[in-house]
């Protein structure tokens, strides 16, 4: 059969829950980044420190461990004594000039 011309939409990407969940910030940052990465594989990401530290990246991580219940990871620390504080320390010291 010939490969004839369509006006179908190509299928869009399917999203896991957890992706669903994340900010529209983020899926495009994290989209934009695998796309960069399969068109040049041997790209080296050499300055992704403002994005891992970014606000909205520091508060969508917290916001998963606190819906994983804060168990305690290998360090043995849970985060129910960072509860009380509202944010998680870091994401405070990321907004401090």
């Amino acid at each position: 059969m010939e490969n004839q011309p369509t006006t179908e939409k190509a299928p869009q990407e399917t999203r896991t829950t957890s992706e669903a969940a994340l900010p529209p910030k983020l899926r495009d940052w994290r989209a934009k980044l695998n796309t960069k990465a399969k068109q040049e594989k041997r790209y080296r990401f050499s300055s992704l420190d403002g994005l891992i530290s970014h606000p909205v990246t520091l508060q969508a991580a917290w916001n998963k461990v606190r819906v994983n219940g804060g168990s305690p990871g290998v360090d043995g620390v849970s985060i129910h004594p960072f509860e009380g504080e509202g944010r998680p320390p870091i994401w405070k010291k990321s907004n401090n000039p």
